[in-house]
């Protein structure tokens, strides 16, 4: 992300990755208003020669919702401003991808917004790659510092199926694997067990010259990628970012819901702990979040997530797509960690 103009609560901001659309539809919140140029169908002519163009016009539009899907944030709302082809109050959303440019203005900005947008402006941003594997298996991914996603998985490398006797195992992966070491990641990193991935490290440095970073690691499944990712993180290679936060604090609150103590889970329960001041850590989901936006409830969800960084507790968004959000989901897409 990067922040061409801010102004107290205006911001001006180019989008530069995907990870920032992610970031901004967690910025936005109802009653920001956008700024930007948009495209509007409009009818010209009457009668039998009446057709439909599209026009470029400038919308100021109130926000009622936002919703990120792929690689487009949608935003929706209401048209403040009235030109040749709107009027006030007319329904409009605003799509953008990376390398567009939007205005805001905020309502008001919480601490936890602050962090995003910073995190968003001042990380690199660059994927990293991770491949489990043995001899036999290998599972590819790529994770951020927000999200991570399997790219492929390959079962019985072993086999007949797939042994050539011209090339050995390394030269077997590598073909597998030359398409993603292509990219541009901040890091590759391969786990598997003993030999295996030293060997493979070696194989394609002396190929390629690419720096790889090994881990330990005898499971080989898209389901193992999750607890792999939560291994690394502990190493140090993803020191400081917000999917090895969410992990270290999920583990946590499922150690305090294991002892029974100092802990709560479920709206109702959340409000309760937050008004009385013993919250330590307060983990909400995007998809409670995105649901309040739908239902018009979010004033009384950014109240609450307001009032928790008034009592000085710390505010963390975990994202519902990642397995520690899929966890706090489960618990009622809220929980905290108490300080009693």
């Amino acid at each position: 992300m990067q922040v061409l103009e801010k102004k107290g609560l205006n911001f001006e901001l180019r989008i530069e990755t995907l990870e920032d659309l992610w970031v901004l539809s967690q910025f936005i919140t109802p009653s920001d208003k956008i700024f930007a140029t948009t495209e509007r169908k409009v009818k010209i002519g009457s009668g039998d020669k009446t057709k439909q163009i599209k026009k470029i016009i400038f919308v100021e539009l109130d926000v009622k919702k936002t919703n990120f899907e792929s690689s487009v944030l949608r935003v929706a709302g209401t048209i403040c401003n009235e030109t040749e082809f709107t009027t006030v109050g007319q329904a409009h959303s605003l799509s953008f991808g990376v390398n567009d440019k939007l205005k805001i203005l905020k309502k008001s900005v919480l601490k936890f917004e602050e962090k995003l947008l910073d995190n968003a402006v001042n990380s690199k941003k660059s994927k990293n790659f991770l491949v489990l594997f043995d001899k036999d298996d290998l599972v590819a991914s790529e994770f951020s510092d927000f999200n991570y996603s399997i790219l492929f998985e390959k079962n019985g490398l072993g086999s007949k199926k797939y042994h050539l006797d011209e090339i050995n195992e390394e030269e077997q992966k590598f073909k597998l694997l030359e398409p993603f070491l292509k990219r541009d990641y901040s890091n590759i990193i391969f786990c598997g067990p003993g030999l295996y991935k030293e060997k493979l490290a070696k194989y394609i440095k002396d190929k390629t010259g690419q720096k790889i970073l090994t881990f330990s690691w005898f499971e080989v499944s898209n389901s193992a990628v999750f607890k792999c990712l939560k291994e690394v993180a502990k190493s140090g290679v993803l020191e400081n970012s917000q999917l090895s936060k969410e992990n270290d604090l999920v583990s946590q609150l499922l150690l305090n819901i294991n002892a029974g103590n100092k802990n709560c889970y479920g709206f109702d329960n959340c409000v309760s702990a937050v008004n009385s001041g013993s919250v330590e850590t307060f983990l909400i989901t995007t998809k409670l979040i995105e649901q309040s936006k739908e239902d018009s409830t979010y004033a009384q969800i950014n109240e609450l997530m307001r009032l928790v960084e008034q009592l000085n507790g710390d505010l963390v968004i975990v994202n519902s797509k990642n397995e520690s959000g899929k966890i706090i989901d489960g618990l009622g897409s809220c929980a905290c960690i108490l300080r009693y």
